[in-house]
């Protein structure tokens, strides 16, 4: 996986866990043994080098998987390991990354998709074998 499609994934993957857990920046941040700047950093996809392995291990600590499932080298679904990131995540931080885009354009188309997925998601009829992320 390139650095690219890691500055995606980080950020989707942290951004699902600390909303599925209900937790600020800073809850989220202690609980990781990481800074709330740095937290909140990769949160946003806001970093142009790799996260310094200590802070890739206390993440991967954190969300309960592995770094190499992190970075985007492993099957979390299979291994049941971590949440995975769903696609609106994973929308909402490509576009944030979008160097075209103001940050408030990017987060208004994101909340705009979210809910046509979510209403599209709904209304669509289940399939018995689901389509796994590449994540």
């Amino acid at each position: 996986m390139s650095q690219v499609d890691v500055a995606v994934l980080i950020p989707a993957v942290v951004k699902q866990a600390r909303r599925k857990l209900g937790l600020s920046v800073r809850a989220a941040a202690r609980q990781c043994g990481i800074s709330a700047p740095t937290l909140s950093r990769l949160e946003r996809g806001d970093f142009t080098t790799m996260p310094d392995s200590g802070t890739l291990k206390k993440l991967a600590k954190w969300l309960r998987i592995s770094v190499s499932v992190l970075l985007g080298a492993g099957d979390e679904e299979k291994k049941g390991l971590g949440p995975a990131a769903n696609t609106p995540d994973l929308v909402e931080a490509q576009l944030l990354k979008d160097a075209r885009l103001r940050r408030e354009d990017a987060q208004a188309l994101a909340a705009m998709f979210r809910q046509l997925y979510e209403r599209v998601a709904a209304n669509s009829p289940r399939r018995k074998k689901r389509l796994r992320s590449p994540l």
